[in-house]
């Protein structure tokens, strides 16, 4: 009954047998979320700046200067750095 498939370890690989009373009373360490959608540090090739005109924040390519992407919000673009 303690017995399962696992994907990538070959047929069939026995599960070790867990006491899930033990492991809700108890501490467990878990992993970070990797693959969250979670970025660490500013987007690269990116700038944004304010229109306003329109009053919204527009996203432009570094390398060609062409705009990309307007925000519908009045808020800036998350990770994205700002022309001076």
């Amino acid at each position: 009954m303690g017995e399962s498939l696992i994907k990538g370890r070959g047929a069939f690989a026995p599960l070790p047998f867990f006491n899930l009373k033990l492991l809700k009373e108890n501490i467990v360490a878990r992993n970070k979320p990797y693959g969250d959608n979670k970025r660490v540090g500013a987007v690269k090739g990116r700038s944004q700046t304010h229109n306003p005109k329109t009053d919204k924040w527009v996203k432009r390519d570094t390398e060609t200067g062409r705009f990309m992407d307007q925000k519908a919000d009045d808020s800036p673009f998350k990770g994205v750095r700002k022309e001076k």
